[in-house]
């Protein structure tokens, strides 16, 4: 009998645990993920295409709010190669998406100024700003991420980058308008934003960058189906 009530005393015990204390632990998990280096001492705003997305205008919203406050800054957006879908010219590019959205809301065109990666990853994104900061080695750069992306970014720069160039590149976490650190939970979306941001993060630990495959255009796709076709056609 004691031994039951025992048992019954702990299971008690760990459910109301669980009540009181999930919040602090499920915020938890997200913290490993995030980094905030935010400052008012940069030059340049830099933005990265894994900001487009159903988010919507944030980004845009928020580099134009630091470009307010220091108008001398340049807007350096980061343009990787076009996926096919905008080869295609069924989608806008990242490029003039930015464009449009930063003019819309008061960023000159002189201001802005694109850099080219030679793939898609974060880690053509750092060295393409790489080469940016050796150009301008006086340049404090403030960079604009996903919040659950930011600590995978913060990473890839340390490692693409040497000490001091690194030093003058500072990451700020955008949480995304439907969920952040301290409701993920709530949300399934927050849950998959959570979970695939950790695997990014686990494959950067175990492995580092990635191999980057063969990268077929959108003519190279349809010459293979046409081909392909024309085989199996009797």
């Amino acid at each position: 009998m004691v031994k039951r009530k025992i048992i019954a005393a702990v299971v008690v015990v760990g459910f109301a645990g669980a009540v009181l204390f999930h919040a602090p632990l499920l915020r938890g998990l997200a913290d490993p993920l995030i980094v905030d280096q935010t400052t008012d001492d940069y030059d340049s705003i830099c933005l990265l295409p894994s900001l487009q997305t159903p988010d919507g205008d944030r980004c845009y919203d928020v580099a134009a709010s630091l470009f307010r406050k220091n108008p001398s800054a340049q807007v350096l957006i980061v343009v990787h190669p076009p996926n096919r879908i905008v080869e295609a010219g069924a989608l806008a590019s990242f490029e003039t998406i930015s464009r449009r959205e930063l003019g819309v809301r008061g960023v000159p065109g002189d201001s802005i100024l694109i850099l080219r990666s030679r793939w898609i990853d974060d880690w053509a994104a750092a060295e393409a700003l790489a080469g940016r900061l050796r150009e301008r080695p006086e340049s404090s750069v403030l960079l604009l991420c996903a919040e659950f992306h930011s600590a995978r970014v913060r990473a890839v720069l340390n490692n693409v980058l040497d000490p001091a160039a690194a030093k003058r590149v500072r990451v700020m976490p955008l949480p995304d308008r439907r969920f952040d650190k301290t409701n993920w939970w709530t949300s399934r979306r927050g849950v998959r934003s959570l979970g695939m941001n950790w695997l990014v993060r686990l494959q950067g630990w175990l492995g580092g960058q990635a191999a980057h495959p063969p990268r077929k255009s959108a003519d190279d796709y349809r010459r293979d189906i046409i081909k392909s076709w024309r085989e199996e056609t009797p």
